[in-house]
């Protein structure tokens, strides 16, 4: 993985999880959630529509959330690959 998407990966997963801390833990001060009674379903699935929301305010595109999804697993398959090809 590049160092560029790395950090978009870290900074991501910082401010998801700061849905679950609280505001004297530098938490989201808007929501809050606890670890113990979100269903894991639930919050997948807001989780995966909030992303597609954000990719159709960046891009202009409007796909729904399968084809969201694909598209993000396309990226994935890409990033495997490329990092196969770097360990040759």
């Amino acid at each position: 993985m590049n160092k560029k998407t790395q950090e978009y990966a870290i900074a991501v997963a910082e401010s998801i999880m700061g849905l679950f801390r609280d505001e004297e833990e530098n938490g989201n001060m808007l929501y809050h959630y606890d670890l113990d009674k979100i269903d894991a379903t639930d919050f997948f699935t807001g989780m995966i529509i909030g992303c597609n929301i954000v990719f159709g305010q960046l891009t202009e595109q409007d796909k729904n959330n399968l084809e969201f999804t694909y598209l993000c697993n396309q990226l994935i398959v890409q990033q495997m690959l490329e990092d196969k090809e770097k360990k040759k």
